[in-house]
């Protein structure tokens, strides 16, 4: 999915409740996307896999410092940005 025109935008995103490393995220069930949620750090157990309704700014920023390479090492990081949802509000919709 191209979530180009959503940047700074308010939406709202129909997916899955998943956790990836420091933050929950709602995702594509195929796979295909996944946008963090901004504050949440884990969806609890009985939310986890189940069908979720993310409304919020979609911004695109970068969820860890920047990998770098110096003198020839690599630095802990992540490269780039991600979609994230600010502000956030949820529902299940199981």
């Amino acid at each position: 999915m191209d979530f180009s025109e959503m940047v700074d935008h308010q939406v709202t995103l129909s997916g899955v409740a998943y956790n990836a490393l420091g933050s929950a995220v709602v995702a594509d069930p195929d796979g295909e996307w996944l946008v963090y949620v901004d504050g949440l750090e884990s969806w609890d157990d009985g939310d986890y896999g189940k069908k979720v309704e993310v409304t919020g700014l979609m911004v695109r920023e970068a969820i860890a410092p920047q990998a770098e390479e110096k003198d020839g090492r690599h630095t802990h990081g992540a490269k780039g940005k991600a979609m994230v949802i600010r502000d956030a509000t949820w529902q299940l919709l199981d």
